[in-house]
């Protein structure tokens, strides 16, 4: 009988103690965190984990940025490499016609009516396209060279040079005067005009034996007598590769031309720099001169998003609604002209091509990458349920 209640007062303190030690209903047992467990248990892993998604992030981030900025820099050096003859964008307007009175005429010419145009085309142009006012010009020239008749002038071939001549802006500021002094021309110089003054840069000079007080004989292409023009200073470009100075490379270093004729035979072609003020003067050389106004393009703003709108206003320029615009501006006959949308069309196609290349390669890292991922992540789960 004692034996029994033994047995019986250790059973019920077993069942207590079980019931004390069970875990009371609705209560949770505390978990470690899976951070601070992973970083205890193995550190490397975790840290390598984190450095790949951190990694992964970074180059998805990234790429369109770098890419934007690759076309960008591709777009600004094709403009500037290009020669500047196709990316000056031209503003020509020949002169008013023998049925508008004399005076008009003149006063088209005058270097305030120019200064007016250029003006009014710098802020009518549309964007993106952005114009380097230290770079463009404007002024009248001569649509057909002038012939020099002087026996002393250089004649390759026994053929007499032939002269451009050209008002152009703002020389002052982009050329620095060697010899002698700049050329000036009174208020009063009109179609009757026959005598005018003339810088030429110091390569043309050399080339055509010219110097200070020089005097040239031009006749026009009839061989009738058309200027007199006095030689009154050497000059010097400051910027020679620049839109100023190579939009007419003639105006700035001579070459020789090529006549159609076998064996080929050679002349002389240079340009010469007279006052804007003398423009008017050009009138009465049966040259049909023109007035132009020349833009050089600023690149420093233009972005790889801005190429497909360039050219689509660069095409509108040459024939379409902004040149209607230019022409309200400039006269009814004006016309535009650039190579700066062939340029832009280039690029656009070199664009596309790549494109399709890089689309292809990011793809391919971007597969790479979540493979990377979707192997770790599923290692680490793996070590976690084991």
């Amino acid at each position: 009988m004692t034996r029994t209640r033994t047995r019986i007062r250790a059973h019920l303190r077993t069942h207590s103690s079980a019931q004390a030690q069970a875990p009371k209903a609705g209560s949770s047992r505390a978990v470690a965190p899976w951070v601070r467990t992973r970083l205890r248990t193995a550190p490397g892993a975790a840290v390598a984990f984190g450095a790949l998604v951190l990694l992964t992030a970074f180059l998805a981030a990234a790429f369109p940025r770098a890419v934007d900025a690759y076309e960008t820099d591709g777009l600004r050096r094709e403009i500037t490499g290009t020669p500047v003859t196709d990316t000056v964008l031209r503003l020509n307007a020949p002169q008013a016609g023998l049925e508008i009175p004399e005076p008009q005429r003149v006063e088209a010419m005058r270097p305030d009516a120019l200064e007016a145009v250029y003006r009014q085309t710098v802020v009518s142009l549309p964007g993106p396209l952005r114009v380097d006012l230290a770079e463009s010009a404007y002024g009248v020239r001569t649509g057909e060279p002038l012939t020099g008749t002087d026996d002393w002038l250089p004649r390759p071939d026994g053929i007499a040079p032939r002269f451009t001549l050209a008002t152009q802006s703002e020389l002052a500021a982009h050329a620095t005067v060697r010899s002698g002094r700049l050329p000036s021309a009174g208020q009063g110089a009109d179609a009757r005009t026959k005598e005018v003054e003339a810088a030429v840069t110091t390569a043309t000079a050399r080339e055509l034996q010219l110097r200070v007080g020089s005097v040239l004989r031009l006749s026009d292409r009839y061989g009738t007598q058309a200027l007199s023009v006095r030689i009154t200073g050497l000059v010097e470009p400051r910027r020679p590769s620049g839109s100023y100075w190579s939009a007419e490379p003639l105006l700035r270093v001579p070459g020789l031309a090529a006549l159609p004729s076998r064996p080929p035979m050679f002349r002389w072609e240079a340009g010469l720099l007279l006052a804007p003020e003398a423009a008017p003067a050009l009138l009465g050389t049966r040259t049909d001169s023109e007035k132009y106004w020349r833009f050089a393009p600023a690149t420093g703003e233009l972005t790889a998003a801005d190429a497909p709108e360039l050219g689509r206003r660069i095409a509108s320029l040459e024939s379409g609604p902004d040149l209607l615009r230019m022409r309200e501006i400039a006269g009814g006959n004006a016309v535009v002209e650039t190579g700066l949308g062939t340029v832009v069309g280039s690029h656009l196609a070199t664009r596309e091509a790549i494109s399709r290349i890089v689309v292809v390669a990011a793809f391919g890292i971007g597969t790479v990458a979540a493979v990377a991922l979707a192997m770790a992540g599923g290692l680490i789960a793996a070590g976690r349920a084991a």
